[in-house]
């Protein structure tokens, strides 16, 4: 019985390192709104960014100001979103959101479009959305990112 124990502890140990080594595909993009290209005044030390992955549905489209607005409230500018939004197709929901995020003062979100899968999700967030705000030098080390869910609010 021990052996049979270490045989499935070593065969489970093959099959996470295989799993870890497996590259993660997905399609996405940055779409930049005008915001992007302004300048940015002074930073403090250290900010906070929320981070969204958002489906683009009725309920999702519906939440999102609401989502929005609670973030404003808690001191999050339109500039310090990083939105990420799953649109496999561009319907009417995701030019909704697209539009509001840019009345919001996003600096731009990024389109998500292949299948969705929880490793595509964070290769995307982290891949995609958080290379962009690093690469404009709005996301430095030091900062803070807390990831909500869109139909979710935190209380701080």
């Amino acid at each position: 019985a021990a052996a049979a124990l270490v045989r499935l502890a070593v065969a489970a140990a093959l099959v996470r390192a295989a799993a870890a080594k497996a590259e993660v595909r997905y399609d996405a993009k940055y779409v930049p709104y005008a915001a992007d290209a302004s300048p940015r005044a002074a930073r403090r030390a250290r900010e906070v960014f929320f981070t969204v992955a958002a489906a683009t549905d009725a309920e999702e489209a519906a939440l999102l100001p609401f989502w929005l607005a609670h973030a404003t409230a808690a001191g999050i500018t339109g500039e310090n979103l990083i939105i990420v939004l799953h649109a496999p197709h561009e319907t009417a929901y995701y030019k909704a959101m697209a539009s509001t995020l840019e009345a919001a003062g996003a600096l731009g979100h990024v389109r998500w479009s292949s299948g969705y899968s929880g490793p595509a999700k964070e290769a995307v967030r982290r891949g995609v959305a958080f290379a962009r705000f690093r690469q404009r030098g709005l996301l430095r080390d030091g900062d803070w990112i807390f990831h909500a869910d869109s139909d979710e609010v935190a209380v701080f």
